[in-house]
């Protein structure tokens, strides 16, 4: 899953909770960090992530 696909999926919560302070307060973060990760200015860490049922991995490839 990307970034783009998280914020979309915070997006759709949005809208179902019906407002973005809702959707933040379900998730237990502030609402500047909620906005910061929907906006792509921050990447979600671990509580919007638990919440979501995802976990971070980096990969690293070798050029070719």
């Amino acid at each position: 899953m990307t970034d783009e696909q998280v914020r979309k999926q915070l997006a759709d919560m949005v809208r179902t909770l019906g407002t973005q302070r809702a959707a933040a307060a379900r998730l237990g973060v502030s609402t500047t960090y909620f906005a910061d990760v929907r906006r792509g200015r921050q990447r979600a860490g671990p509580k919007i992530l638990a919440a979501l049922g995802l976990t971070r991995r980096d990969v690293y490839e070798a050029k070719r």
